[in-house]
């Protein structure tokens, strides 16, 4: 009689217990007792939990499973914590990072004004020119004229930078590098032809081709000016971009 009732009052008790201090486990899950123990918030953070330590050790994650684990080391309770303290931090990171982004592109605007304020430059003519075996000319080109000015009061020995094209609806199309190596001295101007290889087989290309020119607004976005005297104005060096040149 005294081993039943001792029996008893054991799963009464097990009955009766917090299911947080249950080990975590893929099987101790699937037989979960107690569920409704858990508010609608532990259970979906148990939920995350495990779809962290799940997609971390299939590699989905990179294999970086944040020290998420299903081998019963820790209990369902202590997995709560874990994915609340790291949704936590995951929050201050996402913070983080979107105010360095932020500062990144004030610098980069701050830049830019600066460089926009030195040096002004811009198309004023499209056109194309088609391959001509005949006279050696195996590639097709979209021509441009460009006009390039120094606003400020020391001569400019070289100026790098970029043309952004956009459509009428401010849809990217293609972005251009430009490098101008003469010499502008103040309140000097220069008309420049450059030709950009064509590729018919590229959407951007072609858009940009056979767009007319007061149909696209492009933007010159300066990253680097050299005055003669050996100073510089440059964008940094986490905001400066890779294009292709003219």
């Amino acid at each position: 009689m005294k081993r039943y009732a001792a029996l008893a009052l054991l799963l009464l008790a097990a009955a009766c217990s917090d299911v947080r201090d249950q080990p975590l486990t893929a099987r101790t899950v699937a037989e979960l007792k107690g569920a409704d123990q858990l508010n609608a918030e532990e259970r979906g953070l148990l939920v995350s939990y495990m779809l962290r330590a799940t997609l971390g050790t299939t590699g989905l994650l990179g294999g970086d499973t944040k020290g998420a684990k299903l081998d019963g080391s820790v209990t369902i309770g202590e997995a709560i914590e874990a994915q609340r303290k790291f949704v936590r931090d995951d929050s201050i990171r996402a913070a983080n990072e979107k105010k360095a982004e932020e500062q990144r592109l004030a610098r980069r605007n701050a830049q830019l004004a600066e460089m926009r304020r030195a040096v002004t430059a811009a198309v004023v003519g499209k056109g194309f020119q088609a391959a001509d075996t005949r006279n050696f000319q195996f590639q097709d080109y979209i021509t441009f004229r460009l006009e390039v000015a120094n606003n400020g009061s020391k001569p400019i020995s070289g100026i790098k930078g970029g043309f952004v094209f956009r459509d009428q609806f401010d849809d990217e199309i293609i972005s251009i590098g430009y490098k101008h190596d003469e010499t502008l001295a103040p309140g000097a101007k220069a008309t420049v032809n450059k030709v950009y290889d064509y590729n018919q087989y590229m959407d951007d290309h072609r858009k940009l081709r056979e767009t007319p020119l007061d149909k696209l607004k492009v933007t010159w976005e300066p990253e680097t000016v050299i005055f003669t005297d050996g100073t510089r104005l440059e964008l940094p060096k986490d905001t400066a971009s890779t294009r292709s040149i003219f």
